[in-house]
């Protein structure tokens, strides 16, 4: 008997925190999402269908506890902080594929695996059966231990749970219809994803044009205060891309256009990002590998690190890399507008993690714009 090769996993949509005695809810975990392929050996499939089990050694005996092969599970790999699912420590592993990178990644941010669905069991499909059968099911077959953790569902009290995961500092909470079926690769309003989310004024500090992409208004450069008097300094925050309509973009161009300046209005000095490149204004931009070259011709490292001078500085999730019909670029303004983010946490090198644009704040002046605390 055979398991199929590989699955694309079901999602979830957007939602409020909300209660239902038709849904079970239970934490989101924070982590990388990965189909676990439990026979006779552990295989691990990422969410874009990808063979990862080499990266995360830890997990290989994950077979060994399950009651009979046969057996595929839907999950999240994980690494904790204080006991926390921490999605900055997980990424270190995301991106290490070299064997002593990986094994000093598992000294360092060791994972583990959280199983939330059963898909497969005893060489049985059970995509069909109802999502309250199937956790049950999973509750039963599994054997937890250091590296697998099982979820566990709350019925009908999901803003109870929401409230808990937002106390906690915990992403957020999922909740699944009781009598659903498993879509593969489906966006379904079965599942529905509920974000613990924060939210702060940022000064406006430029924006990115992309020709092969949005023209007009590709993303906002964010930037906020940190210190006092003679030592207060404008730190960059990263982007927002989302968010915008048509009507905002348009506006947004008004205001802006008539702040244009030459340079980055952030303080000098050097920060740890990493990601593409903004040079100074009107500058295009072009990536080959881990290569960066500016419209002077100067290539840069996009490793890690950012140079934050008078030319230019790079942020992670930086403009596009598609080169074709054109190089995104950078336009500085003067920092005089502030706009409201939502965003789900500050990163490790101070940048914001799915931010989403919610309006202009014209009431607030830029200088009560703080650096959030991560």
């Amino acid at each position: 008997m055979k398991l199929p090769e590989k699955i694309r996993p079901m999602l979830a949509v957007a939602a409020e925190p909300f209660d239902s005695p038709a849904y079970l809810f239970e934490l989101k975990w924070d982590g990388l999402r990965a189909l676990a392929f439990l026979n006779g050996g552990t295989r691990l499939q990422s969410r874009n269908l990808r063979e990862i089990s080499a990266q995360y050694p830890e997990l290989a005996s994950l077979h060994r506890q399950v009651k009979k092969p046969g057996t595929i599970l839907d999950g999240e790999i994980i690494a904790l902080a204080d006991g926390k699912p921490s999605f900055q420590r997980l990424t270190s592993r995301m991106h290490t594929t070299s064997p002593p990178g990986i094994r000093r990644g598992m000294r360092e941010n060791p994972v583990l695996y959280v199983a939330f669905d059963l898909l497969y069991y005893d060489y049985r499909p059970l995509l069909q059966e109802p999502c309250e059968k199937r956790q049950e099911l999973l509750q039963a077959i599994l054997t937890p231990g250091d590296s697998l953790l099982v979820s566990t569902g709350l019925p009908e009290q999901g803003r109870k749970l929401f409230q808990l995961a937002a106390e906690q500092g915990l992403e957020g909470v999922m909740g699944k219809e009781k009598n659903s079926p498993y879509l593969p690769g489906k966006r379904s309003p079965f599942w529905k994803k509920i974000r613990v989310t924060r939210s702060a004024p940022f000064v406006i500090c430029g924006y990115t044009t992309n020709p092969a992409g949005r023209r007009d208004l590709s993303a906002l450069i964010l930037g906020a205060y940190t210190g006092e008097g003679c030592g207060r300094v404008l730190l960059p925050c990263g982007l927002v891309g989302a968010g915008f309509s048509q009507e905002e973009i348009d506006h947004l161009l008004s205001l802006l256009r008539p702040l244009a300046t030459d340079a980055p209005p952030f303080s000098t000095g050097v920060l740890p990002f990493s990601g593409g490149n903004l040079p100074s204004s009107g500058g295009d931009l072009s990536f080959s590998g881990d290569t960066l070259t500016t419209s002077g011709g100067n290539p840069a490292s996009t490793a890690s690190g950012l140079s934050l001078s008078r030319s230019g500085l790079s942020f992670p999730g930086g403009p596009s890399r598609k080169t074709g019909a054109g190089k995104p670029q950078v336009h500085w303004v003067r920092p005089e507008l502030v706009c409201e983010v939502e965003y789900l946490e500050i990163t490790a090198s101070g940048q914001l993690r799915h931010p989403l644009y919610r309006g202009l704040r014209p009431e607030t002046n830029p200088a009560a714009c703080r650096l959030p605390v991560k």
